[in-house]
């Protein structure tokens, strides 16, 4: 952009970013006050508030947005947020971290072989800690009910990196082994095509060769 960055750059630029955003005056003026001069904060900006859930891919304004922090703070925010959990919803959320950024807690008990109330536990004490939170319901697994989300989602990120090599090759393996099971009992076809994609995802990592289920 060329000149001085004023709120129809901002507009301009949220535009390119998600082209159904809705012109929301109020927003754009508090994006400008927090990007100044600089074009790339604004970009920054949009990039954390996604991570947050204060805007979603169709470019939908949601909850508080003026509470995210400073992009230049997100790495600090985060370890703060981690250093709220206990050692067990850590390793929870390590583990949960193999499935994407959205997962369940049937999903994490398979492939840490743990109880899913054991589990389930665990992922409520990371949520008050606010650094998980509810997704809606999760109806691809069997006997499935919730499922969870990172806050912000570059935690999940964080949390893989966490995960040592070796481990990390023997959940994926475990996740195929899940999937391949659940798609033996789910004949919905739409949900079938899905988890094969997954196990493919998963198959790039894992410690052996799987094949496609039928």
């Amino acid at each position: 952009m060329d000149g001085k960055l004023n709120t129809d750059a901002v507009h301009t630029t949220i535009i390119e970013c998600y082209p159904m955003y809705k012109e929301d005056p109020a927003f754009e003026s508090w994006l400008l006050s927090k990007a100044g001069s600089n074009e790339e904060r604004v970009e920054e900006y949009l990039d954390t508030l996604s991570d947050y859930g204060y805007i979603d891919g169709e470019g939908m304004i949601n909850g508080d947005y003026t509470m995210v922090p400073d992009p230049a703070g997100v790495v600090d925010d985060m370890k703060n947020r981690l250093d709220r959990l206990d050692a067990e919803s850590r390793d929870v959320l390590r583990a949960a971290s193999v499935e994407g950024p959205a997962f369940s807690a049937e999903f994490v008990a398979k492939i840490l072989d743990q109880p899913v109330e054991s589990v389930a536990s665990a992922i409520s004490r990371a949520a008050s800690a606010g650094v998980v939170r509810g997704d809606g319901s999760e109806d691809l697994y069997l006997g499935a009910t919730d499922s969870f989300r990172f806050y912000p989602l570059q935690l999940r990120d964080m949390l893989y990196d966490e995960v040592p090599g070796d481990q990390r090759a023997e959940f994926h393996m475990r996740a195929i082994e899940f999937l391949t099971e659940e798609i033996k009992r789910n004949t919905e076809p739409g949900a079938r095509e899905m988890m094969q994609q997954m196990i493919a995802e998963h198959n790039q990592y894992s410690s052996r060769p799987a094949g496609t289920s039928d």
